[in-house]
């Protein structure tokens, strides 16, 4: 194993304790150390879902890269991400990316996730639709729709909706409005 507290400082297996900490899909095993005479110090990184989906009757939780963190039926949760709407999901497994039954939502939903996070937008973002690839769009937590159209130039894109946001937001009610960026303007 690992190791236990009262083991000896000589025999821990610190690669085992990694290895241990890795098998958790939420956390990341950076380093362990010993610091002798008493103590052992572990650097963790814990990964929080970036986005979810709705898959079978079931939330598939989604961190970076599309990889599934977690299968739960507990579809009520509250998380602060973005749902993923439109995809043709094929099958969804812990530890592997989503498989998309329509070639090209697996590029487009890592590119929106990755334009928004590089954005700091994520937490403004309560839905990302993929179903037509060329008409994608955002629907902010107050409920203003993003077209972006194709996946070119999502930087780009989101950074204008981003500026155009404050404005609108102080002169008008949000929910149901429709921001088209999808030219990069």
């Amino acid at each position: 194993g690992g190791g236990s507290i009262g083991d000896s400082m000589f025999t821990l297996d610190t690669a085992a304790v990694a290895e241990k900490i890795n098998a958790h899909q939420y956390l990341t095993c950076n380093s362990v150390w010993r610091d002798f005479p008493d103590r052992v110090f572990i650097n963790v990184t814990e990964h929080q879902p970036v986005a979810t989906a709705n898959w079978m009757g079931s939330l598939v939780m989604l961190g970076q890269d599309g990889v599934v963190m977690e299968i739960t039926g507990q579809i009520d949760i509250e998380l602060a991400v973005p749902v993923i709407t439109g995809a043709s999901i094929k099958s969804a497994r812990v530890g592997e990316a989503v498989t998309y039954g329509v070639a090209g939502q697996a590029e487009a939903v890592e590119a929106v996730l990755e334009a928004i996070d590089w954005q700091g937008f994520t937490g403004e973002i309560s839905e990302i639709n993929v179903g037509t690839l060329d008409d994608l769009y955002l629907v902010t937590v107050d409920g203003l729709i993003i077209r972006l159209g194709d996946s070119e130039k999502l930087d780009e894109k989101i950074l204008t909706a981003r500026s155009a946001l404050v404005p609108l937001r102080a002169a008008y009610a949000m929910r149901g409005a429709v921001l088209d960026v999808s030219t990069g303007d």
